[in-house]
């Protein structure tokens, strides 16, 4: 059984970075290039560097969802 914690989109994301409670920030290699440079640069802030391997339907298949999903957050419990 998967027990890891996918939060799919960028707005929980976003929250989940500011918490530190980020263990790996996927995103989408054919996410929109304005905004994968914007998430790009708030992990950064963060320290994190995202994971850019999969599509965004890929990352939708990951986080159970029917839909391109540009970013997905595997959380930390916490």
């Amino acid at each position: 059984m998967d027990d890891r914690i996918w939060v799919p989109g960028w707005n929980q994301g976003k929250k989940l970075l500011k918490k530190r409670l980020v263990k790996t920030l996927y995103l989408a290699q054919d996410a929109d290039e304005a905004f994968a440079d914007t998430v790009i640069a708030e992990a950064k802030v963060a320290g994190i560097s995202p994971d850019q391997t999969k599509t965004g339907d890929e990352l939708a298949a990951l986080a159970g969802v029917e839909v391109f999903t540009a970013v997905l957050t595997e959380a930390l419990p916490g």
